[in-house]
């Protein structure tokens, strides 16, 4: 069986209203999964809406024929300069995204 999703972490950063740096995870999953939704935990929800309210996706049903979901976690307060902060996000933030598709 071969790979079922696109996946992707990083940093992001913004020049808008006031320059940013953000952390960054996005999955593509194949078919229309916008309402897979439902099932994600508050930190999915929450990070769901920081993309949503910086117009950086979201969640989006392209014509490649997968659902892509973002996740974004602004570097500031506790995560600025705070590196495990930082690894805690991605790494749980990965794998709750990651059994999500596993389980699809």
């Amino acid at each position: 069986r071969g790979t079922s999703y696109y996946f992707y972490i990083g940093f992001g950063f913004s020049e808008r209203e006031t320059p940013e740096m953000f952390l960054f995870v996005q999955i593509g999953l194949r078919g229309d999964q916008r309402t897979c939704e439902d099932g994600f935990s508050p930190r999915l929800r929450t990070a769901l809406e920081q993309a949503r309210k910086r117009k950086l996706g979201g969640i989006t049903f392209e014509e490649d024929g997968k659902t892509y979901f973002s996740f974004l976690q602004p570097v500031t307060g506790d995560y600025d300069g705070n590196p495990d902060k930082m690894i805690g996000w991605f790494e749980g933030t990965s794998e709750e995204v990651l059994a999500i598709a596993d389980a699809r």
